[in-house]
């Protein structure tokens, strides 16, 4: 029963009637809420159930698509003869939808960016097919989310150049951020009044233009991101070091550039702000007397980034070596100008994990690593970096790579080093262990032999591994190709 008074399938009356609705018509009801004729639909189950006229949708003839359909039709490329209906299309989502296909001509382009609804507008100057006149068009449009669309994404210079001097900061930014924005725009963007909108100026801005920019600058972001430019020479970083509008995060970035002057480090090493001397600590051209001075500062976290710093005297390690701070002893533990004395120390270390970082320590020697080997028979953590060491010795990966050790990831780091003797890959190659046998066959010194014998392998991803091994010869490689 169709009638002239129309209830939206939303209103409160009609949930109060579709509770009483019977089975078969509560389901034609949920079948009839997927498409644009579920209105019609819904409006015929109410009226025979609950007797409350509703007035016929729009379009309630049987052979029009849903907007499903017609959204679909929108996105595709193969029906051209439509897109002129569907950019006049009631439903939003449809126009939105083909002003994201990228296969639509200009002419309808031109439809859509007189629409009434701004995502649709947005989308067309989005649209790479968007021409200069056009983007002009698009340029005047009263929604400043159209003109920021419009300065992300179009690169010519005449429309950069208008927008540049749009009254709304987004729109402003956006052309800022333009990398084929032009000069004299980008120009005047450098003395904008918003700050953000001069920082992202100053990112984008030749490096020429910075020493310029930060004399005139008074806004700490603007100089942070100036500071922050990769270009940015010493002597500039210098001054801004001595801005009278410098605070903690332009000296933070500029203690952190890597053209920042030993000098300049020194100076930032006597900041109150801890940030700051951490950034002093951890580079890598800090002055060793500046790394020395740090080395007794009171805070843990400034001492261990100079534990951490390549650059940083030995001497200075061995007394950050016997620090209270296990963090500062475990940064010494890694670096690789750590004093040998001082890796004895630390390999019997009561902390485990500084005993662990002393085994990765690529200056660590065979007899180090042994002492820390045997130190540490209950830790198979510690055992397992000291056998995967590159300096460890065949005597000590044959022992950890046989069946006598314990730990399963001990055995497996030791047939895992390229040093591993030969024969223990070949017995690992005979093993039941899946584990050891797949380590033997991605051991770059496995013998050939034992590769050829691993071809075979029942598991074949280790079949697989040893085929792939560098070390197996190319026609037993082809063989097995052939083969599998």
């Amino acid at each position: 029963m169709v009638g002239t008074t129309r209830r939206l399938p939303g209103s409160n009356q009609y949930r109060a009637a579709e509770a009483q609705i019977p089975g078969p018509a509560a389901r034609l009801l949920s079948q009839a809420r997927a498409g644009d004729q579920a209105q019609l639909r819904c409006g015929q189950v109410w009226g025979s159930t609950c007797q409350v006229p509703v007035s016929p949708p729009r379009y309630a003839h049987s052979g029009h698509p849903t907007r499903d359909q017609r959204q679909a039709a929108a996105r595709s490329g193969t029906t051209p003869g439509a897109w002129g209906a569907l950019c006049k299309d009631p439903a939003v989502g449809v126009r939105l939808a083909l002003a994201n296909n990228h296969d639509i001509p200009p002419a309808i382009l031109e439809i859509l960016a007189d629409d009434q609804h701004t995502k649709v507008r947005q989308a067309t100057a989005g649209h790479p097919g968007c021409g200069p006149q056009l983007a002009l068009r698009l340029a005047r449009d009263p929604e400043p989310e159209v003109r920021r669309t419009l300065a992300g994404q179009h690169r010519d210079p005449e429309v950069l150049t208008l927008l540049s001097g749009d009254h709304s900061m987004p729109v402003r930014m956006a052309v800022a951020s333009q990398p084929a924005c032009p000069l004299p725009a980008l120009r005047q963007l450098t003395r904008d009044p918003s700050p953000e909108v001069r920082r992202q100026a100053a990112e984008t801005a030749p490096a020429s233009w910075l020493a310029q920019l930060a004399q005139d600058e008074l806004d700490e972001r603007v100089l942070c991101q100036i500071a922050s430019r990769e270009e940015c020479p010493g002597k500039l970083l210098a001054q801004l070091a001595h801005h009278p509008h410098a605070r903690t995060g332009v000296y933070t970035y500029v203690a952190q550039h890597r053209n920042c002057p030993p000098q300049t480090l020194t100076e930032l090493a006597q900041q109150h702000s801890w940030e700051v001397r951490v950034a002093v600590g951890a580079h890598p051209g800090c002055p060793p007397g500046t790394l020395a001075d740090l080395a007794s500062d009171l805070d843990w976290a400034i001492r261990e980034k100079v534990a951490g710093n390549q650059s940083c005297p030995p001497g200075t390690l061995a007394v950050l070596g016997r620090d209270t701070s296990r963090q500062v002893r475990q940064a010494v533990a890694l670096n690789p100008g750590c004093p040998p004395a001082t890796l004895d120390l630390l390999g019997c270390d009561p902390d485990q994990e500084t005993a662990r970082r002393v085994a990765c320590n690529p200056s660590c020697t065979a007899g180090q690593l042994m002492a820390i080997y045997t130190a540490h028979l209950k830790d198979p953590t510690v055992r397992a970096n000291v056998v995967s060491h590159p300096n460890a010795t065949p005597g000590m990966l044959a022992a950890a790579a046989s069946m006598d050790e314990q730990w399963p990831e001990v055995r497996y780091a030791a047939l895992s080093n390229p040093r591993c003797p030969a024969q223990a890959l070949a017995y690992a190659a005979l093993s039941d262990i899946t584990a050891c046998r797949r380590a033997a066959a991605r051991n770059p010194g496995c013998p050939v032999e034992t590769l050829g014998r691993l071809l075979n392998d029942p598991d074949p991803q280790i079949a697989k591994a040893a085929a792939d091994n560098p070390k197996l010869p190319r026609y037993l490689r082809a063989m097995w190709q052939l083969a599998h």
